[in-house]
C-alpha cells in the first residue's frame, strides 16, 4: 500500500511538532499516519524550506539597500563594460 502524500504545510507542522512542541517523531507519524522516516524528512525539508524563506528575505533586504545606496545609472555603468569593449571582443 503506497503511503500518503505528505504537503509543505503537514511538513511545516510536523517540525513545529518536533521542535517546538516535542512530540515524539512516532508520535506524529501516527497523528498524519505516515511512516516515522517520512516524519523525519519533512522535518529536513521543513528546515530547508525555513533557511531558504530566511535567505530569500535577506536577499530582498540586500537588494533594497543597494537600490537606495546605488543609483540605477550608476550601477549600469559600472557593472557593463563599455560597448566599445565589447564590439572588439
Amino acid at each position: 500500500m503506497a503511503e500518503k502524500k505528505i504537503t509543505d504545510k503537514h511538513k511545516l507542522a510536523c517540525y513545529l511538532l518536533y521542535e517546538e512542541f516535542k512530540r515524539p517523531q512516532q508520535k506524529i507519524a501516527n497523528l498524519f499516519e505516515v511512516s516515522q522516516p517520512t516524519v523525519s524528512a519533512a522535518i529536513k525539508e521543513a528546515r530547508y524550506m525555513i533557511a531558504l524563506k530566511e535567505t530569500q528575505k535577506q536577499l530582498e533586504e540586500v537588494r533594497q539597500e543597494l537600490r537606495e545606496r546605488l543609483p540605477l545609472e550608476t550601477n549600469a555603468a559600472r557593472l557593463l563594460p563599455d560597448s566599445k569593449n565589447i564590439i572588439d571582443i
